[in-house]
């Protein structure tokens, strides 16, 4: 890192870790008189740091520092104590009022205090700013001081604050209402986070069936190709085949990379990997013997006959891009949306360490590891500064698989600093290299979708839209949450939680668990308790109704058998309580109540809970309950995920089989049925 003149203006430049270079303007700092040995400790100051927090730090520092400049009409850095205190002043006083940062009043703070009050104590360490002059640190939001009254309160109290309907926290793929603090919204809530990320991991899953067939279908082509034969072609400029006609009629001369067969086809793509890395259409013919744009546009159709199904609803993909995922190469767009389907289905690798990992550890050993009862790969989270492994699911683990027989495949294209890298992209737009590294906010505008007619997921992917996932909703960090968010659903447990996201328990609870959430969970869990103890209590009572918190028996009902589900393996005292006190003339026995459910039973509750996802029925719509029993068609999907998550880790493996059964009977009789179909209707009798 150092400073350097670029197009005539001082510019910072700074090498990034797969050595490409890029550059902070700083030109501004040149007008003011002294500015060299400020910036020099500014550099000094991000010695050591790793290149993505230098180019933070400085926009952070520029934000301010550049306004601060220009507003007071600085002239040259301060020397006088006095000096240096109205200098600070107007920074302090920037960092606050500038529109130069787009932040909230809270992150400002967090600027001031994390960025450029240690830079400047650094500054005071070095006698660069006299001992005497004071630098604040930048009071918290809403921090009370000791000993004020504004400090007084009554033990356990909070303050209470205004909700509206339209709050909500914008960190999962489906928003969290703060104005919804029942418990019913929690299963609305969970059925829809549920629904949508298997939408998604659906149209990502297609996405790369898509990618991978292309390039599984290009090394076939080109594994057909003797290489031999064809570089003394190339070599003897013999570009040319000669084909018989019908008698009478001259032979034809057809180019022999033209794409007018398999073998011309198979033969472009080989040239394309051996001599250029890589497909870029040409405006004559080349000579290593590719052939003209032109020449292959006259014969699209027929090398587009060997192009695999595509799973791509909406197909916006275009002839480059798929022949280069022939060769194996990548783009930005396959970048994130491989990595995005990666940190589903495994929460524990972060966007960052995903798009920045590398395939062999420092002593060239792999990080994809083959144990005796799972595959594992090891990626790096430089952030926690420690290394995670994960075990991969089938999924995980042919995509991981994949990309390894990619960058095997161009191994010898790319340059040295790039090979170690898992994923490495063509550099279109540059002139001056062939690949590069993905670069973090392109690959994220493709899952987001930032500017308005930009191409994103669901543009490749429209059904998306009828789930309720459209343009600026999707980011890579809230899969990630998401998926902890579903774990929290399943199993109640925080600790379950930071074992899925590769986190700490506390991390867990601050960074990726809704506070509104886990306060209407435990209140549901509260209730749950009170309304139990109460119906152990009353139970056989005439007043058992007027007690508990139901309206009427329905509810009660389903109370009680979503309780009975809760605990199959009869481990709550209060319900072996309950039953035994209902009935003491009927033995009971664990597993009664699973020994009632059938396969049919389970299948069609299975298959009930799919054909409303698939069908798109928001959680609204399923929570609006029959005027005449009370039951929504919501309590009948969180019915089926209690059963399928109780059953599947069942003790008897004669349950778990006949649970897996029902399941892939569901799962054909949802193919079959639409929502509409499921209304029962009265025939009428003449």
């Amino acid at each position: 890192m150092k400073v350097t003149l670029k197009n005539g203006e001082h510019q910072l430049r700074i090498q990034s870790e797969a050595g490409a270079y890029s550059y902070i303007n700083i030109h501004y700092l040149s007008h003011v008189k002294g500015w060299e040995t400020f910036a020099q400790h500014a550099v000094n100051y991000c010695t050591g740091k790793k290149p993505i927090t230098i180019k933070s730090w400085w926009s952070r520092l520029n934000s301010v520092l550049r306004p601060t400049i220009t507003d007071s009409e600085m002239k040259a850095f301060p020397k006088k104590a006095d000096d240096w205190s109205t200098l600070i002043k107007n920074l302090y006083l920037t960092t606050l009022i500038t529109p130069a940062i787009k932040s909230s009043i809270t992150t400002r703070v967090a600027i001031w205090n994390k960025n450029l009050l240690p830079f400047l104590v650094y500054l005071q360490d070095r006698d660069q700013i006299p001992i005497s002059v004071l630098i604040p640190a930048m009071k918290q939001v809403n921090q009370a001081q000791k000993e004020s009254s504004f400090n007084v309160s009554i033990i356990g109290e909070k303050a209470a604050y205004q909700v509206n309907n339209k709050d909500q926290i914008d960190k999962l793929i489906c928003p969290v209402s703060l104005s919804r603090t029942d418990s019913e919204y929690l299963d609305e809530l969970y059925y829809d986070l549920e629904r949508k990320r298997n939408r998604l991991h659906q149209a990502l899953t297609d996405y790369w069936k898509t990618l991978k067939a292309f390039f599984e279908n290009g090394q076939k082509l080109i594994n057909e190709i003797d290489p031999a034969i064809l570089e003394q072609r190339v070599k003897a400029k013999d570009f040319y085949d000669i084909y018989p006609r019908e008698k009478g009629t001259p032979p034809i001369r057809r180019h022999f990379s033209s794409g007018h067969n398999r073998k011309s086809f198979a033969t472009y793509l080989l040239l394309s990997r051996k001599y250029k890395g890589f497909v870029k259409l040409s405006s004559k013919i080349e000579d290593c013997g590719l052939a003209s744009r032109t020449v292959m546009w006259e014969n699209k159709s027929l090398w587009m006959s060997h192009f695999p199904p595509c799973h791509i609803e909406k197909d916006k993909i275009g002839y480059t891009g798929k022949l280069n995922w022939m060769l194996g190469l990548l783009g930005n767009m396959d970048v994130s949306f491989i990595v995005a389907l990666l940190m589903m289905e495994n929460p524990k690798f972060t966007f960052l360490s995903l798009l920045n990992c590398k395939v062999e550890d420092k002593d060239g050993k792999s990080r994809l590891e083959i144990g005796e009862t799972s595959i594992s790969f090891m990626i790096e989270k430089s952030r926690a500064k420690a290394f995670k492994k994960e075990g991969l699911s089938d999924l995980s683990l042919e995509i991981i698989s994949t990309l390894l027989e990619m960058r095997s495949a161009n191994l010898a294209n790319l340059p040295t600093n790039l090979s170690k890298y898992l994923f490495v992209i063509l550099a279109m737009n540059s002139k001056d290299k062939d690949f590069t590294c993905a670069q973090d906010s392109r690959v994220t505008a493709y899952l987001t979708g930032r500017a308005e007619g930009s191409l994103f997921i669901g543009s490749l992917f429209p059904s998306l839209a009828d789930a309720g996932i459209s343009r600026n909703q999707l980011t890579h960090s809230k899969l990630r949450a998401s998926e902890g968010v579903l774990e929290y659903f399943r199993t109640g447990s925080i600790r379950a939680v930071s074992r899925k996201l590769g986190n700490g328990t506390r991390v867990a609870l601050e960074h990726y668990l809704p506070k509104p959430l886990i306060a209407a969970y435990n209140t549901r869990q509260v209730r749950r308790f009170q309304n139990l103890m109460l119906v152990s209590a009353c139970a056989n009572e005439d007043y058992l109704l007027d007690a508990v918190d139901f309206s009427n028996l329905n509810e009660l009902h389903s109370f009680i058998l979503e309780m009975l589900a809760l605990d199959s393996k009869g481990n709550n005292p209060l319900i072996s309580y309950l039953k035994d006190k209902i009935d003491e003339t009927h033995e009971r026995h664990q597993g009664d109540l699973i020994a009632n459910i059938s396969e049919r039973s389970l299948s069609l509750l299975y298959a009930y809970k799919l054909i409303a996802e698939n069908n798109n029925i928001s959680a609204s719509t399923l929570a609006q309950q029959d005027s005449k029993t009370g039951l929504a068609p919501i309590s009948f999907i969180t019915l089926a995920k209690h059963l399928n998550t109780t059953l599947s880790q069942h003790n008897e493996s004669s349950v778990r089989e006949t649970n897996f059964s029902a399941k892939d009977k569901a799962l054909l009789m949802a193919e079959k049925l639409e929502w509409d179909q499921l209304i029962m209707r009265r025939a009428n009798i003449s």
